[in-house]
C-alpha cells in the first residue's frame, strides 16, 4: 500500500503539479496525500477510494521532501541516519512529499503471500545502498502495527532492520501506555497514529467537535505521535493543526 504525506506551505503558488493539491494555505488539503513530519505531529486525512490515480514518479520527483537517499546520507543506513538526527526541519520539508510503503489489507490477509511490501522494499533499499545507488529510491519502508519493543525485531532478517524508521500504527495502541513511544522519539522516527477517533474515550469519526478533535492530537502529541491520522474533512481548522511533539 502507498502512502504520501504531503507538506503544504503558505507561500505554495506552484501549479503545475496535476495532482489533486491545490491553493495555498498551511492546511492539508489531501486524499491520497496528508502530511507526516519528523518534528511535530499533524492531522491527516484517510485516503478516499475515489482518488486512487496512480503516480508518476518522474512528475513529483522535483517535490520530494527526503528520499531515504537524501536521509541516509553520509550514513550507513536509514536507522543510524535518523538517530544522528539527519531529517531536515520542517521549514525544510514545505511543500515536499515523502512516501510510505506498508503491506496492504489483501497483503496481510493472504496466507500464500510471504514477501509482504514492507520486506521487499527494505531489501530493495539495502540492495541500492550497497551498489552505491540508494539515491534511485524514492519511498520509506513502514513498520505496520503497533507493538511495544522494537517492532522492527518480527524481521527475521536483521540486516533489514536498520531500513525502517517509519512507524505505522493504531492510535489507540499508542496512547495506551503500553508501548513506549518515547523510544520513537528519541530515535527521531515517524510515527503515524491512525485512527485518532477510536482512542478512548471514542469520538466521532468524521465530525467530532473541534474541542474534541484538537484535544485528541493533543493527547497523541503528547504520545509522541508524529503524524495524527483521522477523516475529520469537515474541520480544516483542525486539519491544519501542528503542535510540539512530546
Amino acid at each position: 500500500m502507498l502512502n504520501i504525506r504531503y507538506s503544504h506551505p503558505a507561500d505554495a503558488s506552484d501549479s503545475s503539479f496535476d495532482g489533486e493539491i491545490r491553493g495555498p494555505g498551511s492546511a492539508i488539503r489531501t486524499c491520497p496525500f496528508s502530511q507526516r513530519l519528523p518534528g511535530r505531529p499533524h492531522v491527516t486525512r484517510r485516503p478516499s477510494p475515489r482518488h486512487s490515480t496512480p503516480l508518476r514518479s518522474r512528475r513529483l520527483e522535483p517535490y520530494w521532501s527526503d528520499r531515504p537517499g537524501r536521509l541516509a546520507a553520509g550514513h550507513p543506513d536509514l536507522d543510524t541516519a535518523a538517530r544522528a538526527g539527519a531529517w531536515p526541519d520542517r521549514a525544510g520539508l514545505a511543500g515536499k512529499f515523502i512516501v510510505e510503503l506498508i503491506p496492504g489489507t489483501v497483503e496481510e490477509g493472504n496466507s500464500s503471500d510471504t514477501l509482504w511490501t514492507d520486506r521487499e522494499y527494505a531489501i530493495h533499499l539495502r540492495a541500492l545502498a550497497a551498489q552505491g545507488r540508494l539515491d534511485q529510491a524514492a519511498a520509506f519502508p513502514a513498520v505496520h502495527r503497533a507493538e511495544a519493543g522494537d517492532p522492527r525485531a518480527r524481521y527475521a532478517d536483521a540486516s533489514l532492520r536498520p531500513w525502517f524508521v517509519v512507524f505505522d500504527g493504531d492510535a489507540s495502541a499508542y496512547a495506551g501506555g503500553s508501548i513506549d513511544t518515547g523510544w520513537y522519539d528519541r530515535n527521531h522516527y515517524l510515527v503515524i497514529a491512525t485512527d485518532a477517533h477510536d482512542v478512548a474515550p471514542a469520538i466521532d469519526s468524521t465530525r467530532p467537535t473541534q474541542a474534541q478533535a484538537r484535544d485528541r492530537v493533543a493527547l497523541l502529541a503528547g504520545h509522541h505521535a508524529s503524524v495524527v491520522s483521522a477523516d475529520w474533512y469537515p474541520l480544516p481548522e483542525v486539519l491544519a493543526t501542528v503542535v510540539p511533539r512530546g
